[in-house]
């Protein structure tokens, strides 16, 4: 689903949470804590990211699009 203002995130450790381009730059790096937590994309042009969450259980990704 595109977003235009916020992603809901839920995590059940600690997590880094990195915003990745779609040709690799990262654009934001925040610390997620356990439970959920909003991170606001509104300043983020139009267009597809990857979401990389890193936590001591491993690493996963989804792909989101910011919208206008």
């Amino acid at each position: 689903n595109p977003t235009s203002s916020k992603l809901s995130i839920r995590v059940g450790a600690p997590a880094q949470a990195m915003i990745v381009s779609t040709n690799g730059i990262v654009l934001r790096t925040e610390q997620i804590a356990v439970g959920t937590s909003m991170i606001d994309v509104s300043g983020l042009p139009v267009g597809s990211y990857q979401l990389i969450l890193m936590h001591g259980l491993g690493i996963k990704s989804a792909t989101f699009e910011v919208a206008p």
